[in-house]
Order: C-alpha cells, then sequence, then structure tokens
C-alpha cells in the first residue's frame, strides 16, 4: 500500500474515534451533539484542554495529520495553505505549494498524478507516518476520560 494511504486510514481513524469520543461526552452530559461536524470538534479541542494538556495530547500534531489527510485526498487550497503554515518541510518548494509544475493556472496540488508519475508532491516519508502514529497513541494516553464543556461556549459553536 503506498503511503498516502496509510496516512488517509490513520487520519480517518483518527477523526471517527475522536468525533465518538466527543459524541459520548456531550450525551452524558446531555448536551445538544447534532450538526457535530471535524471543524466543530477540532474547534472544542481547540477551547478545552490548557495550553500544557494541550501540548501533552499532542493536539497540534493531530491538527497536521488532519491537513495531511486533506492534501492528499483533495489538494483542496485551504488544507494545502494551513498545512503550509504548519511543516513547510512537507513541501518541496515553499514559495509555490499549490503547483509544482509552473502551470499557474491550478489551484490544487496535484497529489495523485504525482503517485502515478513517481514524483513525490509532498516530501513525506515511512517516518513522518510513525510520528503521527506515535501522535496519536499519546493523544488517547494523555485525554482525560471525559471533557467538561460549556454548554454556552457549545452552543455558540453549533450555532
Amino acid at each position: 500500500m503506498h503511503l498516502y494511504t496509510h496516512i488517509l486510514m490513520l487520519a480517518q481513524q483518527w477523526r471517527n474515534q475522536i468525533y465518538t469520543f466527543l459524541q459520548d461526552n456531550l450525551k452524558r452530559q446531555q448536551l445538544p451533539s447534532q450538526n457535530l461536524n471535524y471543524r466543530t470538534v477540532a474547534r472544542l479541542f481547540g477551547m478545552l484542554p490548557s495550553a500544557e494538556v494541550a501540548k501533552t495530547m499532542n493536539v497540534a500534531e493531530m491538527q497536521q495529520l488532519y491537513y495531511l489527510a486533506e492534501t492528499i485526498k483533495s489538494g483542496n487550497e485551504r488544507a494545502v495553505q494551513k498545512l503550509q503554515q504548519l511543516r513547510p518541510d512537507f513541501f518541496r518548494s515553499q514559495a509555490d505549494p499549490l503547483d509544482f509544475s509552473g502551470n499557474s493556472l491550478s489551484s490544487h496540488l496535484d497529489v495523485f498524478t504525482s503517485v502515478y508519475t513517481n514524483q513525490a508532491a509532498l516530501l513525506i516519508n515511512e517516518l513522518d507516518l510513525l510520528n503521527f502514529e506515535r501522535s496519536a497513541q499519546t493523544f488517547w494516553q494523555q485525554i482525560p476520560e471525559t471533557l467538561a464543556i460549556e454548554q454556552e461556549s457549545l452552543l455558540a459553536l453549533l450555532g
């Protein structure tokens, strides 16, 4: 299996697990969990833990994994730009992360073509995958069993 596929699988598994974890916490606290999507989940995790706790949980690394997966899946311009900000070392050219061919008409990173032509559009390797796997393990080892979520904060995010 290609490295990109492993990264996509890890990101999707983590995304599903964190979504389920947060939904269970909301239900236990009798808070609304409809209209919950990944962006809301990510914003909640940006608000809930203190900066120190977020660092020990590897929240920033897991956000990098999310943007990397979105870049691989679609070459989405927003995901590419976010990933470029967080991990410029993943890109061949820091000056133009959206198009390595010199074609200024493209607004998407052509990840899929790069797989078939054996020219990596992203500079990632197995070590990066292993680091993301370790970050995911640490995240789940450090996360509290329950998260105290204020109803007002949640409603503002869902609103």
